[in-house]
């Protein structure tokens, strides 16, 4: 079986030195092999022929071994590792789900404009909920962004003035569960991006002590 990465860092130049971003190895593929040949067959489809793309998706999935082409733990469940994609509502809903329980709640997120993601975090802050946000300041300033929001709302917001991009799409919860991958929470990434969202509890100290060295990099 192959080792899969994801994360929000795109195999760029510009990213190494300019942008900050993350990789997250993981140890399970199979339902992220399943989504790269869903995804390549789809594509295939486009340039070559239905028959062909539709047998190749197939194909490679079969081989994968996967009934489905997402792992979808009940809500309830310890979490483990559990890979969601979209176009689809699991990464917006498993998200919102975290936001309801949890009471620690660290967010670094490039772009935010999906308005039931943000009253999610409303929601958590104002039930007690320890909620603090960094993220991207050309993003933060596009007009569809709910950054506004979340501080107008109290929660702890600040905005990249240190690196080119604020490029990350992670969250912790309670130092012990987290999200990351390329999903970022906003409309799009939901209903019309081919995304991917990665829900695990292993590297999540790793991921807290980032967000710290974020949000004390990002201090006014």
């Amino acid at each position: 079986m192959s080792r899969p990465w994801s994360g929000c860092c795109c195999y760029t130049t510009g990213l190494v030195p300019k942008a900050t971003g993350f990789l997250c190895k993981l140890t399970n593929s199979r339902p992220l092999l399943f989504e790269w040949s869903f995804v390549w067959g789809c594509m295939f489809v486009r340039q070559w022929t239905f028959v062909i793309g539709i047998a190749f998706a197939i194909g490679v999935g079969v081989g994968a071994q996967l009934p489905t082409r997402t792992v979808t733990p009940p809500a309830s469940a310890p979490i483990s590792i559990g890979a969601f994609f979209t176009p689809g509502t699991e990464c917006e809903d498993r998200i919102i789900a975290e936001l309801s329980r949890a009471d620690k709640i660290d967010i670094a997120v490039y772009s935010i404009t999906n308005p039931k993601i943000a009253d999610a975090i409303i929601a958590a802050h104002r039930r007690g909920a320890r909620v603090r946000i960094v993220t991207d300041r050309v993003m933060a300033g596009h007009k569809s962004s709910m950054i506004d929001e979340l501080a107008a709302a109290g929660i702890p917001v600040r905005i990249n003035r240190r690196h080119k991009i604020e490029h990350n799409k992670f969250a912790v919860f309670d130092n012990r569960r987290m999200v990351t991958g390329s999903y970022n929470w906003t409309t799009a990434a939901t209903k019309y991006n081919s995304e991917n969202c990665i829900f695990l509890p292993h590297p999540a100290q790793e991921y807290s002590k980032r967000f710290e060295v974020l949000w004390n990099a990002y201090k006014k």
